[in-house]
């Protein structure tokens, strides 16, 4: 009788991670759940959810403690990007920065091939080539914030829940006993607060002194904020400034820390935008790829777009109309149809 395939499975106390165990104990696999430890010990819920599964399921488990890394690799350098007046994504980078990494780090050092994660998401291959696509519930689909894994990542990686949705997932965490079954989602970000936006959470974490200023229409003057940190593109808000009339956030200025607003919410639209930093996980040049949608932002709707290289610098085109509230720092995905075809930072 062969022994039963080893896999590293990551596990943070949620219902996606606890049914991707059961899922794949199902199928035979050999469990060994590893919970990174980013941004301090877990709560008590998520501990115990986490004991009760392994228990549930009789598997093996450790905790990895990443907290030093994952304040380099994720806290420092996101806050850096808002301290210049940019929103970044901190999924996109860590995923592949410091999630994945030390994953596949554990696996290595147990001797494991397979890592898997309950990642809403696809991996398949066509001639030899591994590319990411859309997760089957578009409603919870996560391949926007894996675009920059690398394809030696992606062949090592499992997704049980690619085929299937959110409540299915909740039925087969019940079928198995499992009592996290009914637990509430969890926040997009990891290291969220509540009541408190992504920017100064990094900001505290990160300690950084941040930029404040004045908010300035027409050249003028009408209020004061407390850090650019706290304000992204096209914002309405929050600001807390009475014009009158809504009023959006058009530029931050990280050197004054000023920034500037309008009541014309068409001047924040754009035909084009440009990124860079860019990752391509496709065997084809853009260029010869005719069905090309692109999302500037994890919730919006992808859109159709042309993409033009120069150099390091790609330029995007609305096919047509435009785009609202490019900004800089986020991340631009690519798409043909469910298939991920890369992205890059927006400029």
């Amino acid at each position: 009788m062969s022994e039963a395939p080893e896999i590293v499975v990551a596990m943070s106390g949620g219902v996606d991670s606890s049914a991707a165990c059961a899922l794949l104990k199902e199928k035979g696999y050999d469990i060994t759940g590893i919970t990174l430890l980013l941004k301090g010990d877990i709560d008590n819920d998520s501990a115990q959810s986490i004991t009760d599964t392994v228990e549930k399921l009789g598997i093996k488990h450790f905790y990895v403690d990443c907290k030093k890394e994952f304040l380099q690799r994720v806290i420092m350098p996101s806050a850096l990007e808002y301290s210049c007046g940019r929103t970044p994504n901190p999924c996109c980078l860590c995923n592949p920065e410091m999630k994945f990494a030390a994953l596949l780090a554990a696996a290595d050092s147990l001797g494991i091939e397979k890592v898997a994660t309950g990642h809403y998401a696809a991996i398949k291959e066509l001639d030899s080539h591994f590319f990411l696509e859309k997760g089957s519930d578009s409603a919870k689909d996560q391949s926007y914030f894996l675009y920059r894994l690398p394809e030696s990542t992606l062949r090592r990686l499992m997704f049980p829940l690619a085929d299937k949705t959110k409540s299915e997932i909740r039925q087969t965490a019940a079928e198995a006993g499992l009592q996290v079954f009914d637990r509430p989602d969890s926040q997009d970000v990891c290291f969220a607060v509540e009541n408190e936006c992504c920017g100064e959470t990094l900001r505290r974490m990160a300690n950084l002194e941040i930029k404040k200023g004045n908010f300035v229409y027409q050249g003028k003057k009408v209020g004061v904020h407390n850090g650019i940190h706290l304000y992204t593109i096209g914002q309405r808000k929050g600001l807390k400034v009475a014009l009158g009339v809504p009023a959006y956030i058009l530029e931050i200025d990280p050197v004054s820390g000023n920034i500037t607003l309008t009541t014309d919410e068409n001047i924040l639209s754009a035909a084009s935008f440009t990124i860079s930093d860019v990752v391509w996980n496709y065997p084809d040049t853009p260029e010869n790829i005719s069905d090309i949608t692109v999302k500037i932002r994890y919730r919006t709707a992808a859109r159709a777009c042309k993409v033009v290289r120069n150099g390091d610098i790609w330029n995007i085109e609305a096919a047509d109309g435009v785009f609202r509230a490019v900004t800089p720092g986020q991340s631009a995905v690519f798409y043909s149809g469910t298939r991920l075809l890369g992205g890059g930072i927006i400029c």
